[in-house]
């Protein structure tokens, strides 16, 4: 994890003495700070084989935050647009706000973007719905197969409704009328054909959420087992004090207890059931239906009926504007979404969840809408998403090329206008390979194209330390992280953070957007083969929204993974202009535009900022004029 000097003294050094100025001040405003913002105790997401992509507060300046928030809303409000908290998810600095002031649509309506990362939870804060109330996220997708539940076996159920399912060697009773879709029975007739399968989850359910299942099964058992513990003990000492003839017989039950205790201890692998996997095609509709349930709870599905879920295919399921069957929950206590998707003429069900949290805070940076509060909508709220997971469960999150390739067949499938990548490592070599190729053949292979923005990596400051595809690859546009003073205000309660004006007024707005520098982890160039490694620059840092299985509505992340999908949302709102205003376009054109116009920050070599930071506005004026 990395975290600048500079960033944790500058955080540090005036904390007393900002308490001491602004506390009286803040505790008479406490009431309107805003809820709901998780800074304190935010985690850093591991990606990259080993290395930390986008890691959150750091050490000392994590604890700070919870506590710098009230300063930083009693310090910054003259800097701010209107005294909002303009810096969680940035949307003045690329030009956003502009180019939506001249055109409407420039808000990412009409645009579909591809998310590329550990899969995007639908039910997450912000993601469930565009501000004319469709659906959000249009489709989801499992590239790497961790999900893939082998459902071939058919059973056709006889009279009393019992079956036993193979795969896992347990007796189902299934009805399916007696389960709804959307409050609607769905159906069953006579002689209907179920296929039956199992999924052991120990390699599906993300590693956070099953350490915290085995925490709570660990606590149960200790709670359960603690009045035989003290009753064996007590009865112990009480015969060793009367020199009782049992007490050696006493002392040996206790150590029983103990090593009972301790091979029954919860894990995470026995924290994570094994489902039965139930599907069927409904005969009129020829909607797929899945219900995917711990069976060793009960194996009368029937009796069960409320505590099933029936699961569609996702986007057949949003076409056709079902409601309950496009995700659901394995319970109350886990909370992890899941949806499915079907494959080789129903042969094989894919159940899709997040692997972790850093793909669902991505998609929330690129389009999230919350009408309550617009600083948690994301930098384009009207477009689209399609969640497409390459962050292997079975591998910690890490990518595979089989993966990457699935993913890049998938999005020139379904037409996506942009894709974001905030995956990379390391390479020595430029414009190769078969994800280069299927990335070329993308962005410039058809009438289309999509446009494709990529993290530059975490691996600052030193010279060419840019990572692959986002700077290895001339189809790409490598993002890298720039930080301001509203962000660093709102995300880090630095009352006197690094400022490059760049001919900004001092204090004014422009200077708390456009006045900044680059993050000391951001990647800079040059490539391997001599290339900018850096296209432009973007804010690398936000509080968004993350899965629900893990507690908290928002997260607070930095990194260049966020820096690349706040310049594909700014890049959504161009391409939603663009298309409003009839201005024809290419990913290349657009590439061209972008680099052009973009903003140069002074002091900053180009080696570290690229073109410079990332202007739509100006974009578009020239894609418009040309």
């Amino acid at each position: 994890m990395r975290i600048s000097l500079t960033m944790f003294f500058a955080a540090t050094a005036p904390l007393s003495r900002a308490l001491r100025i602004a506390a009286p001040r803040a505790a008479r405003r406490a009431s309107s700070h805003r809820p709901g913002v998780a800074l304190a105790g935010a985690r850093g997401k591991r990606h990259h084989r080993g290395r930390w992509e986008a890691p959150a507060l750091a050490g000392a300046a994590g604890t700070l935050a919870c506590y710098g928030s009230a300063v930083a809303d009693a310090e910054w409000d003259g800097d701010r647009v209107g005294g909002s908290w303009a810096g969680v998810i940035d949307k003045e600095t690329t030009g956003v706000p502009a180019l939506r002031s001249r055109v409407a649509a420039g808000d990412g309506r009409g645009v579909l973007v591809a998310v590329l990362d550990t899969g995007v939870d639908p039910a997450a804060e912000g993601l469930l719905a565009t501000p004319d109330g469709s659906m959000k996220v249009v489709d989801v997708i499992d590239a790497t197969g961790s999900g893939d539940v082998d459902v071939s076996t058919k059973v056709t159920v006889p009279a009393d409704g019992w079956v036993t399912n193979a795969a896992s060697g347990r007796r189902l009773r299934l009805d399916a009328s007696k389960w709804t879709v959307d409050g609607k029975p769905c159906e069953n007739p006579e002689g209907m054909e179920f296929r039956l399968g199992a999924k052991r989850t120990d390699a599906l359910w993300p590693a956070a959420l099953r350490g915290r299942l085995a925490a709570a099964d660990r606590a149960s058992l200790d709670a359960a087992v603690a009045p035989l513990r003290a009753a064996a003990r007590a009865a112990r000492d009480a015969a060793m004090r009367d020199g009782a003839a049992d007490a050696a017989e006493l002392d040996a039950r206790v150590e029983a207890l103990n090593a009972g205790c301790k091979a029954l201890k919860p894990s995470r692998e026995s924290a994570a059931p094994l489902l039965d996997v139930v599907t069927w095609r409904e005969p009129s509709s020829g909607a797929w239906r899945c219900v995917a349930i711990d069976g060793a709870e009960g194996g009368d599905l029937v009796a069960r009926a409320a505590d099933v879920t029936v699961l569609g295919d996702f986007r057949a399921a949003t076409a056709a504007g079902e409601r309950s069957s496009r995700w659901g929950t394995f319970g109350d206590e886990d909370l992890l979404t899941c949806s499915a998707s079907f494959y080789e003429g129903g042969d094989v069900v894919a159940l899709v969840v997040p692997a972790g949290d850093h793909g669902t805070h991505v998609a929330a940076i690129v389009g999230a809408y919350d009408a309550a509060d617009p600083d948690k909508c994301g930098v384009a709220p009207a477009c689209k998403i399609v969640s497409i997971k390459i962050g292997d469960s079975r591998l910690g999150t890490m990518e595979t090329g089989a993966g990457l390739c699935r993913a890049l067949v998938a999005c020139r499938r379904l037409g996506v206008d942009l894709v974001n990548l905030s995956y990379g490592e390391a390479a020595c070599l430029c414009d190769v390979g078969r994800f280069v190729e299927l990335s070329e053949r993308l962005v410039r292979g058809n009438d289309k194209g999509a446009i494709f923005c990529s993290s530059a990596g975490n691996n600052g400051p030193a010279l060419s330390t840019v990572g692959a595809p986002g700077a290895t690859s001339s189809a790409l546009l490598g993002i890298g992280a720039y930080v301001n003073p509203a962000m660093c205000g709102d995300l880090y309660a630095m009352r006197s953070p690094a400022v490059n004006p760049g001919g900004a007024a001092p204090g004014s707005a422009e200077e708390a957007h456009r006045g900044g520098v680059l993050y000391s982890f951001s990647s800079r160039g040059p490539s391997p083969d001599g290339g900018p490694g850096v296209s432009v620059v973007a804010p690398g840092g936000a509080v968004a929204s993350i899965p629900k299985y893990t507690l908290q509505p928002q997260r607070l992340m930095h990194g260049t993974s966020m820096s690349s999908p706040n310049a594909c949302g700014s890049l959504a709102c161009l391409v939603g202009a663009l298309k409003a205003e009839n201005v024809p376009y290419t990913p290349d054109a657009v590439r061209r535009a972008v680099e052009a116009s973009a903003t140069p920050l002074p002091g900053v070599p180009p080696t570290d900022q690229g073109r410079g930071l990332l202007a739509v506005d100006a974009a578009f004026d020239l894609l418009a004029d040309s």
